[in-house]
């Protein structure tokens, strides 16, 4: 994210304004534009450390799953390059059927109980 010129918002500044500084500050449209500011620059503040946390847990998951399932998705691509195009879209089209299938939970706790 770029540099503002409008100071970054800390979550542990205190609010010690007085009461008549309040409905002083709440007349001034300049206040209550840069509280507004600091309200979103706040709410920016926590989606990158959310989207910061989300990407650390997909990059531990990929680092799991990645030599798990590496070598099929290799064989799957050799055998679909090897086809008439026509006949590797079909293909392509039953494994995505068969692997983003709904998942129905009968199923799922049928193969749990195994």
């Amino acid at each position: 994210m770029s540099q503002s010129k409008y100071p970054a918002y800390n979550e542990d500044d205190g609010d010690n304004a007085t009461s008549s500084e309040c409905s002083s500050m709440e007349s001034d449209p300049l206040v209550e534009m840069e509280a507004r500011y600091l309200v979103l620059m706040n709410a920016v503040h926590r989606l990158e450390r959310t989207y910061s946390m989300v990407e650390e847990q997909l990059a531990e998951l990929n680092r799991v799953t990645d030599p798990l399932y590496r070598s099929f998705g290799n064989l799957v691509s050799m055998m679909l390059r090897d086809m008439p195009p026509d006949v590797a879209i079909q293909r392509m089209l039953e494994i995505s059927a068969i692997l983003f299938a709904p998942v129905n939970s009968c199923t799922c706790s049928k193969v749990n109980s195994d």
